[in-house]
Parts: C-alpha cells; structure tokens; sequence
C-alpha cells in the first residue's frame, strides 16, 4: 500500500521527509497541467499531490503502516495454517493409504 506511493514519487521506501518534498516539487513541475504537454498530465499531477499528501500526513501514514504490518500478520497467519492444513490432509491420506493397503 505505502510501497505504491513512494513509487510514484520514485523514491525508496527508507526515504525521509526532505527526500519527499523534493521529488513531490519536481514531479509537480514535470506534470503541472499548466506547463506539461503530456496527455496524462493532469492524472500524473493528482496522482503525485496524492503520494505526497498521504507519505506528508504523519496521522494518515502511521495509520497505513499499521494496516500494512496487520496485513501482512494476516497473510503469515494464513500461510501458517495453509501449511498445517496441507500436512494435516497429507497425514490423513497417508493413514487412510496404510489402512486400504492392510485390508487387501
């Protein structure tokens, strides 16, 4: 989620709050709707503003960072019990295999 918005301002993760503001103003000037004669000027402009205002907003991001990490405990979660699922079923197959093998 918040990888997203420092990609759009071309910058690393680990960036600082100086690194922000300095490649929001020069994106801003590139795609400035008054001064770019690119088609996708306007879309790019609002696009910048927004990664800007969201990683700027120090409310804003901490409440992303903590969806994020709670995301990302949920998808371990899940794996955790997709894997103990898979070894549970591989288990009962494997029960189930040696009781038909006994019985012929």
């Amino acid at each position: 989620m918040l990888e997203e918005y420092f990609k759009i301002l071309g910058l690393p993760k680990t960036a600082n709050q100086d690194e922000i503001k300095k490649a929001f103003r020069f994106l801003a000037k590139k795609y400035h709707p008054d001064v770019s004669t690119e088609p996708d000027a306007p879309k790019k402009f609002m696009e910048i503003t927004e990664a800007y205002e969201i990683l700027t907003n120090q409310k804003i991001l901490e409440t992303l960072r903590i969806i994020a990490e709670n995301e990302e405990e949920r998808k371990r979660s899940y794996e955790y019990y997709k894997k103990v699922a898979k070894e549970k079923a591989r288990q009962a197959a494997a029960m189930r295999y040696e009781l038909l093998r006994k019985e012929h």
